[in-house]
């Protein structure tokens, strides 16, 4: 699992999870 704190592309496995104002994109395509 990987977690960028930039918002680039959106794959399919992506999630996008808000905490206190903080966005974060959690890929689990591995």
């Amino acid at each position: 699992m990987k977690v960028r704190a930039s918002v680039k592309r959106l794959c399919e496995h992506c999630r996008i999870i808000r905490r206190k104002g903080v966005v974060r994109i959690i890929c689990s395509s591995n």
